[in-house]
């Protein structure tokens, strides 16, 4: 792990190697885990999969509460870079499932409403933005306003998309947040045709 942190990667794999050979229980969980980790800092993101998609499809597995919820992200950020949405989103839901008290919960319901949104189902990924602002002030949460403007500037709702941008400054103070938020409102009253606004 502090090999991979380092971004040492094939000396990671090496001793990831040295160890699964005689891991057991809850270890090969880890050795799956940072297996798979390390083939998403390269970028191998099939690899990667293959390596994962063992703590969404094995029940034991899946109970590996100290790692599962990790290795469920990660698959779920794999299949987003491959831009397989159908999986990704099943990824992400499979800890609100199983692993809801999970410190990932936030950022597994976003990937969860990301994965909504990039399949064109605004209206289920608008219903899920939302609910995830009701449950956290922190960057999670303001990034998931934004994304409700974004849905609503998509299908061209600009009355709405410029109301979501404009709770961004009023509730959150995540400077990047709040200057996305203001830009984005302009560009919604632009096509409102309100430059004054």
């Amino acid at each position: 792990a502090c090999l991979l942190d380092r971004g040492d990667h094939k000396r990671a794999m090496a001793l990831v190697k040295l160890v699964s050979a005689n891991a057991k229980g809850e270890q090969l969980g880890h050795v799956k885990y940072l297996t798979g980790e390390a083939y998403i800092l390269q970028k191998e993101w099939s690899k990667a999969i293959e390596e994962l998609k063992i703590f969404r499809d094995t029940d034991s597995y899946r109970r590996m509460y100290s790692i599962a919820d990790r290795a469920l992200l990660r698959l779920g950020l794999a299949y987003e870079r491959t831009g397989n949405w159908g999986e990704c989103q099943r990824a992400f839901s499979y800890i609100t499932s199983y692993i809801p008290k999970s410190p990932w919960i936030h950022e597994a319901r976003f990937g969860d409403a990301w994965a909504r949104e990039n399949s064109k189902d605004y209206s289920n990924a608008m219903s899920y933005y939302a609910a995830l602002t009701t449950k956290t002030v922190t960057i999670v949460g303001a990034k998931a306003q934004l994304r409700i403007g974004y849905c609503q500037l998509i299908q061209k709702k600009y009355p709405e998309a410029a109301k979501a941008f404009m709770v961004v400054p009023y509730t959150y103070n995540y400077p990047d947040c709040i200057a996305e938020a203001w830009y984005q409102s302009g560009v919604a009253y632009v096509a409102m045709k309100k430059p004054a606004d």
